[in-house]
């Protein structure tokens, strides 16, 4: 991967609009960046790839982030600036939803088979907790929220 452009560089040649999240070639006025199937809009600039909201952190607060930058409503391409925030990398997985190959329909909720009922986990600090066995997976997922609330506060995403 080639050495990211230096903040000057990128100053002299986009502009970045905090509201519309948008970011513009300033020579031609265009639209920078492509929307792909990460979901993600990446700009390439001088042979390197970069994602458009950390390119957007860059242009509205003068540096590059030091951490991970969060997408408060979790749509990758939604970057005006009210939308992002700083984050550490596990908060920004405990933002994610729920997985596509989830079978209960929440996050942090599974069958257990040996019970024959619901159980509820959560992952704090990279350690799993179990939160209980329920009847129902509507049950189990509320103990998830209350536990993500608490230890993730405003990261907390069921």
């Amino acid at each position: 991967m080639r050495e990211l452009p230096s903040s000057e560089r990128i100053r002299s040649v986009l502009s970045y609009d905090p509201v519309t999240g948008h970011l513009t070639w300033i020579a031609t006025g265009k639209r920078a960046g492509c929307l792909y199937k990460s979901g993600y809009v990446l700009v390439d600039l001088d042979g390197a790839r970069m994602r458009a909201h950390r390119v957007a952190w860059l242009l509205a607060y003068g540096e590059w982030p030091e951490t991970d930058v969060d997408h408060r409503d979790t749509v990758k391409s939604h970057n005006w600036l009210s939308n992002l925030r700083l984050t550490s990398a596990s908060l920004n997985i405990a933002n994610t939803a729920a997985r596509k190959t989830n079978k209960s329909g929440f996050k942090g909720v599974s069958w257990h088979r040996g019970a024959r009922k619901w159980q509820a986990s959560i992952m704090v600090n990279r350690k799993s907790m179990g939160l209980g066995l329920f009847l129902t997976p509507e049950e189990a997922s509320g103990a998830y929220q209350r536990a993500a609330e608490k230890h993730f506060g405003e990261f907390a995403r069921a």
